[in-house]
């Protein structure tokens, strides 16, 4: 699925709804959804009907995804198709969302790169203003430099309205949460205490 020529292809029928949501696990494999959807009074604009036109834009059958589920997508007035998987590697997400990588760094971490509204024509690039578009990504680990909105591990862009590529550089492992953290804070500090108080009590005993 080539994420941009969708969006454009979709905006041609007038407003559309399409977005990516992935989680990215530490064996290098993602699970997650992709909705690509139009207005329910769309259908049939383009004189096709929205299978036919997914089809199109898709460049293959909707059903024709491997180790995916497809189901018909219909909220808020979009009416299309929710596309979701679980644990495929990242060289098979990557094909799917052409214009968009994803790799491992020998420093262990996931960078993500996708291709921007800045990449298209002009004409195509208004069309986006016309159309929801969002890409959300979630790591397994910290996130040390991104240009989208984070949220803890998780970064999300409106295609509609960001100007540049989206780019994310994350820790490619999980690491403690600030609750953890602060416990095993709590445990050392308090482990400590009762270690030393243990030498002044039988310092004192065997006085």
């Amino acid at each position: 699925m080539a994420l941009l020529a969708v969006v454009v292809a979709l905006a041609l029928t007038g407003c559309t709804k399409v977005s990516v949501d992935l989680e990215l696990h530490e064996d290098h494999t993602a699970s997650g959804s992709y909705v690509v959807a139009i207005a329910s009074d769309a259908d049939g604009v383009l004189g096709l009907d929205t299978e036919t036109l997914f089809n199109e834009a898709l460049g293959r059958p909707i059903n024709a995804f491997d180790s995916a589920i497809v189901s018909v997508y219909s909220q808020g007035g979009y009416e299309g198709y929710l596309i979701e998987f679980e644990d495929r590697p990242f060289d098979e997400v990557s094909r799917d969302l052409r214009g968009m990588t994803i790799k491992k760094t020998e420093d262990e971490e996931y960078v993500v790169r996708a291709a921007g509204r800045d990449s298209l024509s002009g004409e195509y690039s208004e069309w986006f203003s016309r159309s929801e578009a969002t890409l959300t990504v979630t790591f397994p680990g910290e996130v040390l430099q991104t240009n989208g909105i984070v949220d803890g591990t998780t970064v999300t862009w409106d295609l509609t309205t960001f100007s540049g590529e989206p780019y994310a550089r994350a820790s490619a492992h999980a690491g403690l949460t600030p609750l953890e953290t602060a416990l095993v804070v709590t445990v050392f500090v308090a482990t400590t205490f009762l270690a030393a108080l243990s030498v002044v009590l039988i310092g004192r005993h065997r006085r």
